[in-house]
């Protein structure tokens, strides 16, 4: 006869989490011992408290993971994980997670990054190059990826692949993209801001063209690119 096993014990967690850019650099945290990923980097956030508000949660996570003091911006996007599986306490749990990601900004006097919380789920905080993260030189959790993408505007969830946005829904989706990288930016970016602004015409051109509807885009963003106005 099959021996009983019981039900593993149901867990869902909310965590908030924040996307920091210096540069070329991603603010990253390396996970501890304590974590089903230890050595792996990942964003730095963490868990919402009960009665808290999510945007203030990032900013109490980041300083206590970097010590940094950020500001929170808008938010980017959520991620969804669900699993089966042996927590590092040794408990067989049904888990879901919850990840919410927020832009955020550090100011450009900022010191470097530092751990803060002792004995917890952060053994390192560094500014790691964008180009190892998108290489594949660093080994980072799902999280990071997905957010950088919501980050660029081109995040694309399972739900959106079988539904595709309106074009409507389009353009304020790459609205929403510029505003969150303007929030997120710092006075270096300034000619990167004119860049995707530029970036934005181009599309809202080229979608509303390929519907038959006129976009009243600017050509002359586009041909002070290099592009010909059509």
């Amino acid at each position: 006869m099959n021996a009983h096993h019981a039900a593993p014990a149901r867990r869902q967690r909310l965590g908030a989490y924040a996307v920091l850019r210096r540069g070329d650099e991603v603010l990253l945290t390396q996970l501890s011992g304590r974590t089903t990923a230890s050595g792996r980097w990942t964003l730095p956030g963490g868990g919402v408290d009960h009665g808290e508000d999510p945007a203030d949660a990032v900013v109490r996570e980041v300083h206590e993971e970097t010590g940094l003091h950020v500001e929170a911006g808008c938010l980017l996007g959520a991620t969804s994980v669900h699993f089966e599986g042996t927590s590092p306490r040794g408990v067989h749990e049904d888990y879901h997670a919850v990840r919410l990601v927020y832009a955020a900004t550090v100011p450009l006097t900022a010191p470097e990054p530092r751990v803060v919380e002792v004995d917890g789920t952060t053994v390192d905080a560094r500014w790691q190059p964008a180009a190892d993260i998108s290489s594949g030189r660093l080994d980072v959790v799902d999280l990071v990826t997905a957010a950088l993408q919501m980050a660029a505007g081109r995040y694309v969830s399972a739900e959106a692949v079988a539904n595709p946005p309106s074009w409507p829904e389009r353009a304020a989706g790459l609205r929403r993209a510029l505003d969150a990288y303007v929030a997120s930016a710092t006075d270096a970016d300034a000619a990167g801001v004119g860049a995707a602004l530029a970036d934005l015409s181009d599309e809202l051109h080229q979608t509303t063209r390929a519907h038959g509807i006129s976009s009243g885009v600017d050509p002359v963003a586009r041909a002070s690119r290099g592009h010909s106005p059509t």
